[in-house]
């Protein structure tokens, strides 16, 4: 191999493990933005119901 190979196979290298990277922490932003997104509907369902038990108690006064 010449030296001209020895850089190109190094910057190769350098760009597919920049690559892994970049895609490691996409994949866990996705991750952590679905599960607060599971976590906020979780919440808005109980606000809702919190919200309708206590308009029925109210209108059962």
């Amino acid at each position: 191999m010449s030296t001209h190979d020895d850089v190109r196979q190094a910057v190769e290298e350098r760009l597919a493990a920049r690559l892994a990277d970049a895609a490691r922490r996409r994949d866990g932003r996705r991750r952590r933005l679905a599960e607060l997104s599971e976590r906020r509907r979780y919440g808005l369902a109980a606000r809702h119901a919190a919200k309708l038990a206590r308009t029925n108690d109210m209108e059962t006064q």
